[in-house]
C-alpha cells in the first residue's frame, strides 16, 4: 500500500496532488468520514482518496448546465399563449436544480471535512517531529552536562590519590617541555651547587616538527578521539598516567588554569608589542588629502535605539522545511536581520588591523607570520553572541571605510549574487589586505554550518634591505618597499541550540597561514566546544619553518587573547613563582592580539560594528557612491527600528533586483559586470583573487571618490562614474 501523501501546513490544498490509485478509484459510497472509531486499516484508505474524486468536478459541471437549460427555458416563454407546459417544465427543471445544488453542497462539506483532516494530520505529525528533534537536543546536552561532571570528578580524584603532586596545583603548573608523547623522560637528582642550593638538571627535549604537533594534536583537532590517543600539543600540557598511556582527562584542570591565567592577564613576563599597545603609529601617506574622509573623524558611538524589540519570531517555524538547503537560498523576514549588510559584517575582519601593523614592523619572519595569524583569527571576537543575520547585499552593492586612527581605507564590492561573493581591499602605509567572502551555508536541522572557501590575502611592505631578494612593490605610495605575500582560508562556523532558543555560536578547524616567500607556516587550531564549557573559545598552535621545524608555540581563546613564546625557553612550562635570572627580565612569551572591551548593545552589536553604518548627512552622504550599502532605505528603516517597515523595504527591494536580472536575462539591458574589482589567477597559490580596477597604480574607487569630493567642494555637479542604481527610492 502506498504511503500517505503529505503537504505542508500552509500550503495551497489545490496544489495537492492525489496518488494515481486516489484518482482513480471511485468514492461516491463514502459514509461517516471523520467519525470516531474507524479502523486503523478503512482510515488509511479514506486518507488516500479524496471525498467524490471524480464526481465531483462532473456533478459541478451538470449543475451549471440544469442552470442554463432553465435560464433558456425562461427566455422562449411566449406571451400571452397557454403556458402551462412550459410552467410545468420549469417547475421540473428547478426541483432537479435544487436537488443537485443540495448534493453538490454536501459533496463540498465532505470534501472540505476531508482536507480539514489532511490538514491536522500533518499538522500533528509535524508537531510530533519538532518534539522528537527538541527531545534528542535535550538528550545530546544532558550527555554532555554528564561527560563534563565526569571529567572533572575524574580529575579531582586523581588529585586527592596523590598522583598530582602539590607543585602541580599551583595556578600554572610546572610540566616538563614536552610534548606528551608517551612516557616522560627519566630526570636525574638534583645536584648540589656551591652555595647549598639545588639546580634542577636540565630535560633533554626532542626537537619539535610540525609532522610530531600534527599528530600531538589529534585530540585538540576537529574529531574526539579515545582516551588512549595521544596527548594534544599546548603551552600547557598534560601528565602522563602511571600505566604509562596518556589521558585527556587528566589535564582538564592544567589547560583550564592556563586559559585563565591568559584571560585575567596574569601571565608573566609577557611582552607586548608597540603596535599593540598603541605606542606606534604611521600616518597615511602624504599624498593622500585626508580633508576628504573628515566625517570619520569623529565615529558614533551608538545606535539611535538603545534596546533590541524586535517583534518575537519563531526561527524554527521559518528553517524546519528548509533542512539540508543554501542558506543563501532561503527568504527570510527581516525580522531576523541585524542593521548590517553582509559587507559590513566582512569589514569588521579590520577591526584588529593594529596585528598587521605589529607584524609589518618585526624583524624576525616567524614572528610576522605569528602576528598574521593573530590578525587572521581575531574577527571571530566580534561573533559572540551575534546570532542574528545580516542584510544580504545587492548585486553591485559597494562598501566604503577610512580608519583616520589606524591609517587605513577600506573598500569591497557584491562582486556576484548566485553564488553570493563579496570582494575586498583595504590599503594601509605598511600593508595590503584583500579577498573575497565565498562561503556554503546549510541548515542542518540542529544547527547552521558555514564553510568558508574563499581565500584571504595579506602583503606585509617591508624595508628592502630586510628582504632585498623579495618582489618590489609597484604601489607609487610604497616606494623602497618589497612585498612579502600571506593568504589564508576561514574555520567553518556552526550555530546551535537555536531549537532550544540558547543559541551558540562556534568556530572550528585548521587555520593555515602560508607565507609564500619563505615557506613558513603558522597553524591555527580552533578547538569545536566539544564536551566541556571550559573548552569553548579555545586555540592552539604553532609556527614552523619550511622544513617543518617548529620555532614557536600558540595558545589562547579566540574571546580574549593570543600568545605565543618561542619553543625551548624557559624550564618547563611558565610558574606564577618561576625563577628569573639576577639583573635580568626574562620574555617568554609576547602578546599576538588582545580582544577589546565590548559592552553591551543592541543586536550584540560591538563598537566597532556601531560606527559601520553610520552616515552623517553633510559630511560622507554626498560623497559616497549611490551603491553604498548605508544608502539603503530598508536596512536604514530597520536601524531606526521601524521593523514593519523595513520588511516592506526589504520586499520592495528584492522584487527590483529580481526585475532587473530578468531584464539581463531577456537582452533588455546589459549583462553585469563588477565595477571595482576583476577576477584573475593569484600567481602563488593558483587560486582566484578579486583585484581592485587601478588607475596609474591607484585604485580607482579612490580616484573616483577623490573627483566626487572636489568637485562638490567646486559648488560643481559629481556623478559616479559607471554606478547603476539599484536601490528603490523610498524614505526609510
Amino acid at each position: 500500500m502506498e504511503s500517505t501523501p503529505s503537504f505542508t501546513a500552509g500550503d495551497d490544498p489545490n496544489d495537492f496532488i492525489p496518488p494515481p490509485h486516489a484518482k482513480a478509484a471511485s468514492t461516491d459510497d463514502h459514509k461517516g468520514f471523520g467519525t470516531e472509531g474507524s479502523g486503523s486499516s478503512s482510515m488509511a484508505e479514506l486518507d488516500n482518496t479524496i471525498p467524490h474524486n471524480n464526481s465531483f468536478e462532473l456533478h459541478a459541471n451538470s449543475t451549471v448546465a440544469q442552470m442554463e437549460l432553465i435560464a433558456d427555458l425562461l427566455s422562449k416563454l411566449p406571451a400571452g399563449s397557454d403556458t402551462s407546459n412550459l410552467k410545468k417544465a420549469l417547475v421540473d427543471s428547478f426541483s432537479t436544480a435544487h436537488g443537485m445544488l443540495t448534493e453538490y453542497v454536501q459533496m463540498t462539506r465532505e470534501r472540505e471535512e476531508w482536507w480539514r483532516e489532511k490538514l491536522n494530520q500533518e499538522r500533528e505529525r509535524q508537531n510530533v517531529w519538532e518534539e522528537s528533534i527538541q527531545a534528542v537536543v535535550k538528550e545530546s546536552e544532558l550527555m554532555e552536562k554528564e561527560l563534563r561532571n565526569k571529567s572533572r570528578r575524574r580529575s579531582k580524584t586523581l588529585e586527592s590519590s596523590g598522583y598530582l603532586t602539590a607543585s602541580e596545583m599551583g595556578t600554572i603548573r610546572q610540566r616538563p617541555s614536552q610534548l606528551g608523547l608517551g612516557s616522560p623522560p627519566v630526570v636525574e637528582s638534583p645536584e648540589p651547587t656551591p652555595g647549598g642550593g639545588l639546580v634542577a638538571p636540565a630535560i633533554p627535549s626532542p626537537p619539535l616538527t610540525a609532522s610530531t604537533l600534527r599528530q600531538a594534536s589529534l585530540t585538540r583537532g576537529l574529531s574526539m578521539t579515545s582516551p588512549t590517543s595521544q596527548r594534544p600539543f599546548s603551552l600547557i600540557m598534560g601528565a602522563t598516567s602511571p600505566s604509562g598511556e596518556d589521558d585527556p582527562l587528566v589535564d582538564t584542570d592544567d589547560e583550564d588554569e592556563f586559559f585563565d591565567a591568559i584571560e585575567s592577564n596574569t601571565l608573566p613576563n609577557l611582552v607586548v608589542a608597540d603596535s599593540l599597545s598603541g605606542r606606534r603609529s604611521v600616518g597615511l601617506p602624504p599624498v593622500i588629502d585626508t580633508s576628504q574622509y573628515k566625517a570619520y573623524e569623529h565615529l558614533r558611538q551608538e545606535l539611535a535605539i538603545s534596546t533590541d524589540d524586535r517583534p518575537p519570531m519563531s526561527l524554527w517555524a521559518v528553517l524546519k522545511n528548509s533542512i539540508g538547503k543554501d542558506l543563501t537560498k532561503i527568504s527570510f523576514p527581516v525580522f531576523f536581520n541585524e542593521p548590517t549588510s553582509m559587507l559590513q559584517r566582512m569589514a569588521e575582519d579590520m577591526e584588529f588591523s593594529e596585528c598587521l601593523d605589529a607584524a609589518a614592523a618585526e624583524i624576525d619572519p616567524h614572528r610576522r607570520i605569528a602576528f598574521v595569524a593573530a590578525f587572521a583569527m581575531s574577527n571571530y571576537s566580534s561573533t559572540i553572541g551575534r546570532i542574528a543575520k545580516p542584510f544580504n547585499p545587492m548585486l553591485s552593492e559597494t562598501f566604503e571605510y577610512v580608519r583616520l586612527d589606524k591609517k587605513y581605507r577600506y573598500v569591497s564590492e557584491q562582486v556576484s549574487h548566485h553564488p553570493p561573493i563579496s570582494a575586498c581591499w583595504a590599503e594601509a602605509p605598511q600593508w595590503r589586505y584583500y579577498g573575497e567572502v565565498d562561503a556554503q551555508n546549510k541548515f542542518m536541522g540542529k544547527s547552521f554550518e558555514i564553510r568558508p572557501t574563499g581565500v584571504a590575502h595579506a602583503d606585509l611592505l617591508l624595508p628592502e634591505d630586510i628582504a632585498p631578494t623579495y618582489p618590489k612593490a609597484k604601489d607609487t605610495t610604497a616606494a623602497g618597499k618589497v612585498v612579502e605575500h600571506y593568504s589564508w582560508k576561514k574555520v567553518t562556523t556552526n550555530i546551535s541550540g537555536f531549537i532550544l532558543g540558547s543559541p551558540t555560536i562556534d568556530h572550528y578547524g585548521d587555520m593555515i597561514i602560508t607565507n609564500h616567500r619563505t615557506g613558513d607556516q603558522c597553524v591555527l587550531t580552533f578547538k569545536p566546544r566539544g564536551w566541556r564549557g571550559r573548552d569553548a573559545y579555545e586555540i592552539s598552535g604553532y609556527v614552523a619553518d619550511s622544513d617543518g621545524n617548529i620555532t614557536y608555540e600558540i595558545a589562547g581563546r579566540w574571546n580574549s587573547q593570543l600568545v605565543a613564546r618561542a619553543v625551548g625557553t624557559g624550564i618547563g612550562h611558565l610558574h606564577p613563582d618561576v625563577s628569573v635570572e639576577s639583573g635580568k627580565a626574562t620574555s617568554e612569551f609576547f602578546l599576538l592580539w588582545r580582544n577589546s572591551e565590548k559592552p553591551p548593545a543592541p543586536f550584540n552589536l560591538t563598537p566597532f560594528a556601531v560606527t559601520l553604518n553610520d552616515c552623517p548627512v553633510d559630511t560622507l552622504r554626498p560623497f559616497l557612491a549611490p551603491t553604498d550599502c548605508r544608502m539603503r532605505p530598508d536596512q536604514r528603516a530597520f536601524e531606526l527600528g521601524k521593523y514593519e517597515h523595513a520588511n516592506t523595504l526589504k520586499n520592495k527591494q528584492e522584487e527590483l533586483q529580481r526585475a532587473t536580472r530578468k531584464a539581463r536575462e531577456d537582452g533588455r539591458a546589459p549583462q553585469h559586470r563588477p565595477r571595482w574589482f576583476s577576477a584573475e589567477t593569484e600567481p602563488d597559490t593558483g587560486e582566484r583573487v578579486w583585484a581592485p580596477s587601478k588607475v596609474d597604480d591607484k585604485v580607482e574607487y579612490w580616484v573616483e571618490r577623490e573627483k566626487v569630493w572636489r568637485a562638490q567642494q567646486q559648488g560643481k555637479d559629481a556623478h559616479w562614474n559607471g554606478v547603476d542604481t539599484i536601490f528603490i527610492d523610498d524614505e526609510p
